[in-house]
């Protein structure tokens, strides 16, 4: 179970390092990530589970995006950037597709 004190440090170094929470975001921002499989990751965050994808915003270097299989980190400076990549973003399957 998870410490209060834990749950205050986890939020004060979220906010040292200048994330801005998601209730902040533009709220089409938010709805487009919901609409294509995104949920919320705690305040800062949203994630995509298969494949392990995570967005978050930064104020001075904009939006990140986290590839936790890749282990690859980007950074874009708007969202219409982000969406590009997304819309290209090529992913590998688990098990064989049917053809």
């Amino acid at each position: 179970m998870i410490k209060l004190k834990e749950i205050y440090n986890t939020i004060v170094d979220e906010e040292k390092h200048g994330l801005v929470p998601t209730e902040n975001w533009k709220f089409h921002d938010v709805e487009y990530l919901n609409d294509i499989g995104f949920s919320q990751n705690g305040m800062y965050s949203m994630m995509l589970k298969r494949p392990e994808l995570m967005v978050s915003y930064k104020k001075p270097d904009g939006f990140i995006f986290k590839d936790k299989k890749k282990k690859l980190t980007q950074k874009f400076p708007t969202f219409d950037a982000l969406c590009r990549h997304l819309e290209n973003y090529e992913q590998q399957w688990e098990t064989q597709p049917y053809l």
